[in-house]
Parts: C-alpha cells; structure tokens; sequence
C-alpha cells in the first residue's frame, strides 16, 4: 500500500510500517463512515450548477459545453458528467472517492517525505480537513478532485528526488496538468515542479535537461488531449483560455467595483479556517519546513506547493470556504513532518483532538445540511416546476441558483447559470433582454434575485419584459415564479 519508501536516513521498523498501514486504513475507515452519513444530502450551488450543465453537455452547442456556458475547466464536467449518471447520489460518491484518494496519497508522500510518524499524523489531519463541514470538504467541489492529481503529482516529484528514475518526473507532469483541468486555480502542483526542477538543478550545479524534458513531455500529454477535443469539438482553443482564465480578468474588475470590499470578501475565510483546524493546521506547517531543511531541494519543492496553494485561494477575487481545500494535502504533510518532532506522543495528540473536533462539527452539523435547500426553497420551486411544467417548457432562474436547473430538470434557454456570469460576460444582460423579448423566451422564470440586483437592471427593461411577456402563478420562498403569457 505505501508506494514510496520513507528517507534513508528514517528507515522504519517493520511495526512502524504496520502502525502506518493500521493508522490509514483508520483514517480511511472513518472518512468513509462520516461520508455515508452525508450520501443523501442534496446537492449545493456549484455541485448541481456543474451537474445540470454535464448532463446536457453533447446536447446541444453554442460554447465548450453545449448550450450552456460555464468558466471550469472541462475535465471537472467529464468526471461530473460520469459521476452524474448516478444522480446526486453519484456525485457525492465521486466525492467520498475523492477523500479518500487524497488522505492515502497525502500519507504516502508524508512518509517519503518525513517517515512513518510524520505519515500517520498527517494521515489524520487529512482525514478530518478533507470530511470538514466548514470548509465544505465533505462535500464535491471541484478542489477536493483538483487537490487528488496534484498531491500526486507532488508524490511523483518526491519519487523522482528519491530513486533518480525520469519517469517520475513525467507523471509529474502529467498530473500537474490534470489538476488544472480540474480547476484552473490548482497551478500549485506545476509551480512547485517548475522550482524543483531549477533547485535540483542549482544543487547539482548543471542544468537537469533529461529531467525537464521528462516533465514537459509529461505535460504535453493531457494538453494535447484537450487540444484533440478542441479540434473535434470545432472550438477554437481561446474559448477555452478566456472561460478559464480571461473571465477572471473581467470578474475581478466587476468584484472591485463591489460594495464590498477586498478585505471584507478575504474575510469570509477566516471562520471557516479556523472552525475546521485548518488555521492551526497552517500555523504548525512551515515548522515542517524547517525540519525538512537537511533536504534543501524537497524542502524547497513542499515550500513552494504551499505557496502556490495559498496564491491559488487567495488570487480569485471571490472567497469562499471550499477553496482552502487546495492548502490541505501540502499543510496536512508540513504539520505532519513538524509534529512528528514532538515526543512521546504530543503530535500524534494534537493531530487526533483537530480531526475529533472537525468530525464531531461536521456530524453536528448534518441535520443543518440535509434541510438546508429545503429551506432556501430550492427543493420546493424544483418541485413546483416539476409539477407544473409540460413537454417542451423551459426555465431560467433569475440571475442565479444553479441547483435549482438541476432538480427542475428543465432546459434553460439562457445559457448562464452563474450570477457571476451574468455580471461577467460580456453581452450578458443584452442577451438575456434579447431572449425575453423574442419567441424563445423563458416558459418558466424563477425570480431568485429581484430585477436590479446588482444594479443588473438600472433602467428597468428586464422588469419592464418580465411584466409584459409574464405572470406571476405563485410565490416560493418570497421568489416569485413567472409563467409566459400565451397572447405575448
């Protein structure tokens, strides 16, 4: 089960190893029982947003995926897209599946790392981080399967440090690449490849060609992939670097414009931080780095994946407790290789009071979470829709619930499905005023956010389309819910 051997200068005991083996298949065990617990809970936001746009996609065109228009990258549509063929209960499968990827590979590359007490701590801060009811790990957001490819990829690096073999390195690069594929913000792996490769290179005072090379041609390989969809898919390749990448540009001017502001958003993350131990967890990581200083070169490497983590959470404009995840694997390893300093037990102590106490939140918090889209009302407008609508009806909620689309089951003639997109997207505002106006329009509107929100409607056109072309049939949640006008 442990792929990589611990540094030779830690060679472990065979009941040290055991004790590695019992720990994880524990952590494990646990992730996996805490997980079931969520299995039935609906799904949120971004997981049925994703979910309603991968099961359309193939069926229908206009942009990357379809008729609907969407800034992630597109493995994390494919693996939903899978996922999905099993409903809901599916995609929070690909979610416990996810976990327990990352607990096990962060043990392994702890323990090449730092040996066989670092790896059983580590271990167990995973284990609680990545089931975290506030940090929104226990359930499937597109950083819990991003952070699986790049702590691999991290462990190909450390594999390659250890044995010198360059196929290593180009798994490496692979996965790195597949990361971001994931989601566009996981750049971490590849930045800490990158630094590995130019510290290797400054230690061995030569350039590490046959390394770079491995890499990079590792890399390739999921680019020319994606390139290969592209061409067939008759995208061109800047659609897909303005969704993932150009409408963050324009995002972060609309985000600067907000009435709230930078420090305020940054904020947001503090609660969740320091309510899931990952505060303290982050506190205790750079002792890790100081412990693994013998080892410049990996040292180094784990620095900089850090690093870049915390670029990645940091660089969106938007703050939300599920990005953090991306700093799990690489703090969990750091406070795993610093605590393994403090003896008889005192690491193994703190690591298992943290994960006690994030477990414990987060099975508090279940009966919170199995009602929650019940309460906000997206459960109940679904239904209504359901119930109401007839064969060939379509929707749109107004601006925003993407979860909403999926439960409702109904096309949307509006391709967006994020109210960020709506405020984004160049166009997006005369499109949707276009489409109410025209026989395409909407049968069933949702008016989750009111006509202005956002100063979306300063002049009162969209509100003016919406009282023109429709009637309001019923109020949910204080949402009203438009029918189209047969005579309009």
């Amino acid at each position: 089960m442990l792929l990589l051997d611990p540094p030779a200068t830690a060679r472990p005991r065979p009941s040290a190893r055991r004790r590695t083996v019992a720990v994880l298949g524990g952590a494990l065990l646990l992730t996996f029982v805490v997980r079931m617990l969520y299995l039935g809970v609906p799904l949120g936001i971004d997981e049925g947003g994703v979910a309603f746009i991968a099961k359309a996609w193939g069926s229908g065109h206009g942009s990357l995926y379809g008729a609907y228009w969407l800034d992630r990258p597109p493995l994390l549509v494919a693996l939903y897209k899978v996922a999905g063929a099993g409903g809901a209960t599916g995609i929070r499968v690909l979610g416990m599946l996810a976990a327990l990827a990352l607990i096990a590979l962060t043990t392994v590359v702890t323990r090449a790392v730092a040996g066989d007490r670092a790896a059983r701590i580590a271990a167990v801060l995973s284990a609680g981080l990545s089931c975290s009811f506030a940090l929104a790990s226990i359930f499937t957001p597109g950083e819990l399967l991003a952070a699986v490819p790049a702590c691999a990829s991290v462990g190909c690096i450390v594999a390659a440090e250890r044995n010198g073999q360059a196929r290593w390195l180009a798994g490496a690069g692979v996965l790195a690449v597949v990361a971001v594929l994931i989601k566009q913000s996981f750049l971490d792996a590849g930045f800490a490849g990158v630094v590995f490769l130019l510290a290797h290179s400054l230690h061995e005072r030569r350039p590490a060609l046959r390394w770079t090379a491995a890499y990079a041609a590792g890399a390739l390989v999921p680019v020319a992939a994606v390139g290969v969809w592209l061409l067939a898919a008759h995208v061109s390749p800047g659609s897909l670097v303005y969704a993932l990448f150009g409408i963050r540009i324009h995002a972060l001017h609309v985000l600067a414009a907000s009435h709230l502001p930078l420090q305020v958003r940054v904020r947001r993350l503090f609660g969740p931080a320091v309510a899931s131990g990952l505060a303290v967890v982050l506190v205790i990581a750079p002792g890790g780095i100081w412990t693994l200083r013998g080892n410049r070169v990996l040292a180094t490497t784990l620095a900089a994946w850090s690093a870049a983590g915390v670029a990645g959470v940091l660089a969106g404009g938007t703050y939300w407790a599920h990005y953090m995840i991306q700093l799990v694997a690489p703090a969990s390893l750091l406070a795993g290789a610093a605590l393994a300093r403090i003896r008889p037990a005192g690491g193994a102590l703190v690591a298992g009071a943290l994960a006690a106490v994030t477990l414990a939140s987060t099975v508090g918090a279940l009966p919170r979470a199995r009602t929650a889209q019940e309460r906000r009302g997206v459960l109940t407008t679904a239904r209504y829709l359901r119930r109401h609508a007839r064969p060939g009806d379509t929707e749109y909620v107004m601006y925003a619930r993407a979860n909403v689309d999926y439960y409702a089951g109904l096309p949307s003639p509006y391709p967006y499905a994020w109210s960020l997109l709506v405020r984004t997207h160049p166009g997006a505002h005369a499109r949707l005023l276009r489409l109410l106006h025209s026989p395409q329009r909407p049968t069933w509107i949702v008016g989750w956010q009111a006509p202005n929100a956002w100063r979306l409607d300063p002049h009162g056109s969209i509100a003016a389309a919406l009282k023109h072309h429709y009637r309001v049939v019923a109020r949910i949640h204080r949402h009203p819910i438009y029918h189209r006008r047969s005579s309009s």
